[in-house]
């Protein structure tokens, strides 16, 4: 009985001292398991957070090319205060000079598409799709209550010119009709005042659109220059002076598209009306509309711009 005794206490021992190693390998390979997964946690952590910081700093460094090459962009458009002209413009005073017939014949055929009346949120941005596609350049002369008269307008502004377009002054109120309530025109008669300050009205306008100084020696009239000829307008020498003084170029048109003029036209009339005043001119000024209601003029404008490449023509812009 003793002998039994002392077998199962030594057998009770033995099995006391595997429980333990049993014990004891399983805390080992759990506590393994409990690093192994923890560091696979920590490094896919540490992982996704270098990438969130590599993407927010290709993001920064993105973010600032653009508005590098923005404002370089920006800079080679119709903001002549900047110190950079349009790539592929005319200077004001060689124009006026074509529009007025002062130019020889230089085998070198030079077509400028202008804009007037500008900017609207529905033509204005069809023209500037239809510019970009065959990569060629316009100049728009926008009207000052047009450019203050929504945000999106303004942005249509900040458009013109990223796409390297030239701007050009085409009063605040575009109000020439001499019976209208605040004509610039009053009886008939330039009031040279009024003008000059709705010239000073527009840049400021057009300059808050675009987030900086804007300046411009390009003015269109409200009914043109040659309107203010055909009436004999006795305010003309005031107003040359005043121009002259801050050199200022009166920019009017050799080819009008007839756009505005009484009855709608669809786009295959006003294609026609550009060819016939186009003729066999080697330099050509082109007057059309991208105001509201000009649908049509846009939709000619990829006929217009297919038959002048056709004929030779090379596309400027107006500085």
């Amino acid at each position: 009985m003793k002998r039994r005794k002392k077998f199962n206490k030594v057998t009770f021992i033995v099995i006391l001292v595997l429980l333990a190693g049993v014990i004891y390998y399983e805390y080992n390979i759990l506590s393994s398991y409990s690093k192994s997964v923890q560091a696979v946690n920590t490094n896919s952590i540490n992982t996704f957070a270098v990438a969130n910081r590599s993407n927010s700093g290709e993001k920064n460094i993105e973010n600032k090319f653009k508005k590098e090459k923005s404002d370089k962009v920006l800079q080679a458009a119709g903001v002549q205060d900047l110190g950079e002209n349009p790539l592929n413009s005319y200077d004001a005073a060689q124009v006026y000079n074509i529009i007025q017939g002062n130019y020889k014949n230089d085998g070198h055929k030079i077509a400028f598409l202008t804009f007037d009346d500008g900017p609207s949120i529905t033509v204005t941005p069809m023209v500037l799709n239809t510019l970009k596609h065959y990569g060629i350049n316009a100049t728009f002369f926008l009207i000052g209550k047009m450019v203050d008269e929504s945000a999106q307008s303004k942005a249509v502004v900040r458009m013109i010119a990223a796409d390297g377009n030239s701007i050009g002054n085409h009063s605040y109120t575009h109000e020439y009709q001499i019976n209208m309530a605040n004509s610039l025109f009053p009886g008939n008669k330039m009031d040279v005042a009024r003008v000059m300050n709705e010239f000073d009205e527009t840049n400021k306008a057009i300059g808050n659109a675009l987030g900086r100084k804007f300046t411009t020696r390009i003015f269109r009239l409200p009914g043109g220059y040659v309107s203010r000829v055909y009436y004999k307008d006795p305010n003309l020498p005031q107003f040359n002076a005043a121009i002259k003084a801050r050199g200022i170029y009166c920019i009017d048109w050799t080819v009008d598209d007839r756009d505005s003029e009484g009855r709608p036209l669809n786009s295959d009339q006003i294609f026609q009306n550009v060819k016939n005043g186009v003729g066999n001119n080697e330099k050509v000024v082109i007057l059309m509309h991208d105001t509201y209601g000009k649908e049509q003029t846009a939709k000619a404008l990829p006929q217009i711009i297919d038959y002048l490449k056709g004929q030779g023509y090379e596309f400027k812009t107006i500085v």
